[in-house]
């Protein structure tokens, strides 16, 4: 296929994108029992076919693949936190990445004359996608594409705090299983947001909201309130594991998490920390940071934070290396979801 054909094939695709993530709104938005599940169930082998079966060009298949992710993405957010479907979704993508690298046919097939696949000559090869993830093994793309979500969209003050969490609990859950391209530098950016930021306890009444000159709304950031939640769900469904990215015995984070997610708050600084990314000192001073909180005088603020610490002293328990200690419960029977 020509360049020129490889452009118009994209092109085709693309102009049906947006009614397809259209329709795929529409059915999230229809709350816990959407069944965008089964959407991803059944695109997952049409896509393996697609890759390994034929010549489509790699661009249109991305573009498929970014359809996948998308989905992934909607549905995560639309299902409670407690959602089983979010187990459910997990394992699509656990069972994607367990076929492995795939190959698929060389461009030189058809210009040979030849449209037999010769498997046993090496007439296939593994060609890797433009974010370098191989397919399925590194679920190309899927990391990007959570974090665009996290940094482009998650923090705006129109994103609703219940959706903030539920994708919270589903990158908590990634985290839990080993899938850390992607989720890692989620779980930075929250923990970062929240606890080393200057943010206010609880949001303004919409009515003490200043407009400014040069701002279309003064005074919308959001709050510590609108955050701890859902960091809250994200250490539950993270299930201990969360630790392990700040833990020195294991260095699985470092090459997943982007530079300008990786870096220190305000708050951190003036605690002179020095060493941004995940290490042990900045985990220490999430959970000082976090016990604070848990004395506030906003009873929803102070009770997520408790359980936070106590899931955060709780994984301690379970590891080796600096982190590893003895749990101090202060509200064990808080730790439950809600």
């Amino acid at each position: 296929m020509t360049p020129e054909e490889e452009v118009e094939a994209l092109r085709n695709f693309q102009a049906s994108t947006e009614a397809r993530n259209a329709q795929i709104d529409q059915e999230a938005k229809t709350g816990d029992e959407h069944t965008l599940d089964v959407t991803v169930h059944t695109h997952i082998p049409v896509l393996t076919f697609r890759y390994i079966n034929t010549t489509i060009p790699l661009v249109v298949i991305e573009a498929e693949v970014h359809y996948l992710w998308y989905t992934v993405i909607q549905g995560a957010k639309y299902w409670k936190a407690a959602n089983a479907k979010q187990d459910t979704l997990v394992r699509y993508l656990l069972h994607a990445k367990s076929k492995g690298t795939l190959t698929r046919p060389r461009e030189t097939i058809k210009e040979d004359g030849d449209d037999n696949l010769d498997h046993q000559h090496g007439r296939l090869e593994v060609v890797p996608c433009s974010d370098g993830g191989k397919f399925w093994s590194d679920l190309p793309l899927f990391g990007q594409d959570l974090v665009a979500e996290w940094t482009n969209r998650y923090y705006q003050s129109d994103y609703d705090d219940d959706l903030r969490s539920n994708l919270a609990a589903f990158v908590g859950r990634l985290v839990s299983v080993g899938i850390y391209n992607g989720p890692a530098a989620c779980v930075l950016s929250l923990f970062s947001e929240t606890l080393e930021r200057p943010r206010p306890l609880v949001s303004a009444p919409a009515a003490d909201v200043v407009k400014g000159a040069n701002d279309a709304e003064a005074g919308t950031g959001l709050s510590i309130e609108n955050l701890i939640h859902a960091l809250r769900q994200m250490l539950i469904y993270g299930e201990g594991s969360i630790i392990v990215l700040s833990n020195d015995s294991v260095g699985v984070a470092d090459g997943n998490v982007p530079p300008d997610s990786s870096g220190l708050g305000e708050l951190a600084i003036q605690s002179r920390l020095s060493s941004p990314g995940f290490n042990p000192d900045r985990w220490r001073f999430w959970i000082q940071r976090l016990e604070e909180l848990a004395q506030c005088e906003d009873e929803a603020v102070a009770g997520s934070a408790r359980v936070c610490v106590n899931c955060m002293r709780y994984a301690s328990e379970a590891i080796y290396g600096p982190l590893a200690g003895k749990p101090n419960w202060e509200a064990e029977s808080e730790t439950g979801s809600s």
